[in-house]
């Protein structure tokens, strides 16, 4: 259960002895931290056990400012203000639509990787350009964290009919926007608009910036950087908030990209097509940066997506960050230690290895991945696992190649090694050459999916030699 962001004092039979209530059931630390903090009261023995709240009698040992008082998770006394009741029974309290962007042909994969977390959302389904869902806003900061095959998560404000200036501005003034963003938040409008009266996208945007401004306070040298998406199609606007900030596949993992780098998310789904079992090797011996193999250890380790990363949300009115430390703390718990590596990544490429094996040990996953250097075409697969797992490789080609025509003899050659040294593997490829698979026996490949990589059109191909 989530730990509470705030506790209520409340006067009891006695002006110096009111009880403490906590609406939800702190765990010990949390007790341990208001004995230590909290300096307005001592705790004299508990009144009232259950599931829904913790009571105390407590004896005040300085006077509260108000008769009903908010101590937050870092022992500040703070009156219950009406803005603060607006919040949770407008924004925290209630279910709100959502929207899952994600990259052309991964919405069905990122919907069955939603559903694999058991989240309390509803009405969950694949829709052109993603996943939408019903849920709290709990929910959304949970997917925010877990989802690997997610690009961002939106928050659905409101829609309405506007076919003039005037009509958007004040539909969109009615807005509670004081109750979404921070004052003084830097805001960014982008806009889409088709079959609409209304189509000037910078006009749009600046009349939807002026009416939020109408209801809080923006600045354009704000370190809070929010975005408000705008879609007008056939004269109906849908007002959307980002709650990812940057786009998700940036993990804050990485501190270098390589050559045209594959993204986490892309990564990620091949992954789980596969069917990647973290007790099985892993082997990403074209690494380059490193994706296949850093996604592959945060999914054995039980390390979240977004786990080392910063999120738009974490700057809306909403947020509590106790509440989200401590599902963090509860999420460690559940990490994997391994007693040696199952993922070797390798590369012809020594920088490359360098600051893959830098990253590796900077993010404490060296029990579970080790990097080497050396080509792949003089790599032998028995000598690092005596059993078949999973190869990944995202070679060079395209833009990284001198002369693109090298493109399908390099892909025929990598095939015909696979042919040879990985019978029994299961493969990942990426590759921009579909023709090149004509080399492969019938029955070899499992699936193949069109996806855009490095401003190309290649295919993701999965497969068991």
């Amino acid at each position: 259960m989530a730990r509470p962001s705030w506790v209520y004092l409340t006067s009891g039979s006695f002006p110096n002895r009111p009880k403490i209530i906590a609406l939800l059931m702190p765990d010990m630390d949390f007790l341990l931290f208001l004995i230590s903090s909290v300096e307005a009261f001592t705790i004299e023995h508990v009144l009232c056990l259950s599931k829904e709240q913790i009571v105390f009698q407590v004896v005040l040992t300085q006077a509260l400012p108000y008769k009903r008082t908010i101590i937050n998770h870092h022992g500040l006394i703070m009156k219950s203000t009406p803005m603060h009741k607006r919040i949770k029974r407008h924004i925290i309290g209630p279910d709100h639509d959502f929207f899952i962007a994600t990259s052309p042909s991964l919405n069905q994969v990122c919907h069955e990787e939603l559903l694999s977390y058991s989240l309390p959302v509803k009405d969950s389904e694949p829709v052109p350009g993603g996943v939408s869902f019903k849920g709290r806003l709990s929910d959304c900061f949970c997917a925010n964290l877990f989802l690997r095959t997610a690009n961002r998560i939106l928050m659905r404000i409101d829609e309405f009919k506007a076919t003039n200036f005037t009509g958007l501005e004040e539909k969109t003034a009615r807005i509670p926007w004081e109750l979404y963003l921070q004052e003084n938040s830097r805001v960014r409008v982008i806009v889409s608009a088709q079959k609409s009266r209304l189509y000037h996208k910078d006009a749009i945007a600046q009349r939807v910036l002026s009416a939020i401004h109408t209801r809080v306070p923006v600045s354009t040298e704000s370190l809070l950087d929010q975005m408000v998406f705008v879609r007008g199609f056939e004269d109906r606007f849908t007002l959307s908030l980002d709650s990812s900030g940057d786009l998700l596949y940036k993990r804050g993992v990485k501190q270098h990209g390589g050559k045209a780098p594959l993204r986490e998310t892309l990564a990620a789904a091949a992954l789980r097509l596969a069917g990647y079992a973290p007790e099985k090797p892993l082997l990403d011996p074209m690494c380059g940066s490193g994706t296949f193999s850093l996604e592959a250890a945060m999914m054995a380790k039980g390390i979240p997506a977004g786990w080392f990363r910063r999120f738009a949300f974490m700057d809306w009115p909403a947020f509590k960050n106790e509440s989200w430390e401590y599902l963090k703390k509860q999420e460690e718990k559940r990490f994997r230690v391994f007693d040696h590596p199952l993922i070797f990544a390798s590369d012809q490429d020594e920088n490359a290895c360098k600051t893959l094996e830098k990253t590796i040990a900077d993010k404490h996953l060296s029990d579970v991945a080790r990097v080497d250097c050396m080509d792949f075409f003089a790599l032998d697969p028995s000598r690092i696992s005596h059993e078949p797992g999973l190869v990944a490789l995202n070679p060079p080609y395209g833009l990284r190649l001198k002369n693109p025509n090298e493109n399908k003899l390099f892909c025929e050659k990598i095939l015909r090694q696979l042919l040879r040294d990985y019978q029994n593997w299961s493969f990942i490829l990426v590759l921009p050459e579909k023709n090149a698979l004509k080399i492969l026996p019938p029955g070899v490949i499992h699936r193949v999916l069109p996806v855009f990589h490095g401003g190309l059109s290649v295919f993701l191909i999965i497969g068991k030699i």
